[in-house]
């Protein structure tokens, strides 16, 4: 149950702090130096993780057919006493952990949303979209700080593997991409959007400004956990924003806010885990992203492929 839950443990004997690690870690050293193995039997009529003391890692039992009658299993548990209140401190840090640190991924076992085939949250708009490429991050149009693109890394939410992955590098300061934009209305509100999703690190952030700057803003783009709601943390002139799901892990990001300009810049940008954005990268972490768009209004629209250039213009 520890590694279904959590990503991280802590384990705590005799009220000092003996690790706190990667759940797969903490579970192997405490088995190893904590368990006394004894032979108990587990009824098991749903899926559930059991821990093996004597091999330090979690064997899973597989939920049996509905119409079968439920079996039994005899796994090596651990001891009573110090083991079994050790274990209880164990668990309660690491559902701790669970609740303050790990990101909802949306179910994708049933329903439309399945992992094998994506919905389709990413229609062919016919509006605008005035910025471009708007997939291929490795287009010298993207500029890159502090950071590596890996082009068609993953699977888009239009069921193509044409995704990137956004890579910090080692460097300690701001690991983002930005794009410079003509054609914004000078005055008017725009909206900045992007798909993005989830891998090492928690979130990302949309800087939003004209060129030379007059009007900037900011977008914290926090997807949701089990605790709160997807947000958007807004700064300076952001006038509005959101994070919203589109299944399969996938959310958009967008960000309004009206410009002076018609010459734009944008950029997104990675967080670290403590909600910095600036900070020193550990070479191989980074988010996923895909479909950009920025377009007049104050909502973003169906997504618009671009490619070679701008499709539609400002009015």
């Amino acid at each position: 149950m520890i590694r279904r839950l959590c990503n991280k443990a802590i384990w705590l004997h005799a009220g000092r702090l003996m690790q706190f690690d990667d759940v797969d870690r903490v579970l192997h050293a405490y088995s190893k130096n904590e368990a006394r193995p004894v032979t108990e039997n587990i009824e098991a009529t749903r899926c559930r993780d059991v821990v093996d003391p004597a091999k330090g890692r979690v064997g899973v039992q597989s939920e049996p057919d509905r119409a079968q009658p439920s079996r039994k299993v005899t796994m090596k548990a651990v001891s009573a006493g110090n083991a079994f209140r050790a274990g209880v401190v164990l668990i309660l840090a690491s559902l701790l952990g669970y609740f303050y640190f790990k990101p909802v991924v949306p179910d994708s076992s049933s329903g439309p949303h399945s992992a094998t085939v994506p919905a389709p949250v990413a229609q062919q708009g016919l509006g605008q979209n005035l910025l471009w490429p708007s997939e291929d991050f490795t287009n010298p149009n993207w500029k890159p700080n502090d950071l590596t693109v890996e082009g068609n890394a993953s699977i888009a939410p239009n069921g193509q593997r044409v995704a990137s992955k956004l890579v910090e590098s080692t460097g300690n300061g701001r690991h983002n991409i930005y794009t410079v934009i003509d054609g914004a209305s000078p005055a008017a509100l725009h909206t900045f959007s992007v798909y993005f999703k989830l891998a090492e690190r928690y979130a990302i952030r949309l800087e939003l400004r004209d060129d030379p700057q007059t009007r900037y803003g900011t977008a914290m783009c926090n997807p949701p956990t089990v605790r709160t709601e997807g947000s958007v943390a807004k700064t300076v002139d952001v006038v509005d924003g959101d994070v919203e799901s589109v299944g399969n892990g996938w959310y958009r990001c967008w960000a309004a806010m009206p410009y002076d300009l018609a010459r734009v810049v944008l950029a997104i940008e990675l967080i670290d885990r403590n909600g910095a954005h600036t900070y020193k990268g550990d070479g191989r972490s980074g988010v996923l992203i895909w479909g950009a768009q920025f377009e007049p209004g104050t909502r973003p629209t169906a997504y618009v492929v671009t490619t070679t250039g701008p499709l539609g213009k400002a009015k």
